[in-house]
């Protein structure tokens, strides 16, 4: 007879997968809330009054898109740190409730034979 893993999940256990499944939700969230704030930033440099090229001294634009390059690779990088992190905290607690479940099946099934 096939043990089911719900036999050996416990209040601890339950608890565990609801944070692991949070962490994971809110991965994504990260992840979509750093990419906005990236998108969000080159769109309002886009949307801004153009200034004439008699106006700015010429080694200003440059500065302006290192700047600009920066502030959005940054902001990209930031998110994706932060979503492998939460992903990997998700992984992990999920690992260690498969595992735990797995050595109580097998205690279970040694006690039996």
């Amino acid at each position: 007879m096939p043990l089911r893993i719900n036999e050996f999940l416990t209040s601890h256990h339950r608890q565990l997968k609801r944070v692991a499944t949070a962490a994971s939700i809110f991965a994504w969230v990260a992840l979509g809330f750093y990419t906005f704030q990236a998108l969000s930033t080159l769109l309002w440099v886009y949307y801004q009054p153009r200034l004439q090229p008699w106006q700015t001294p010429q080694g200003e634009s440059v500065v302006r898109f290192l700047n600009l390059a920066i502030s959005v690779i940054g902001r990209l990088l930031s998110g994706i740190v932060d979503w492998l992190l939460l992903k990997g905290v998700a992984l992990g607690l999920n690992m260690l409730v498969e595992t735990d479940c797995n050595y109580r099946s097998q205690a279970q099934g040694e006690n039996h034979e």
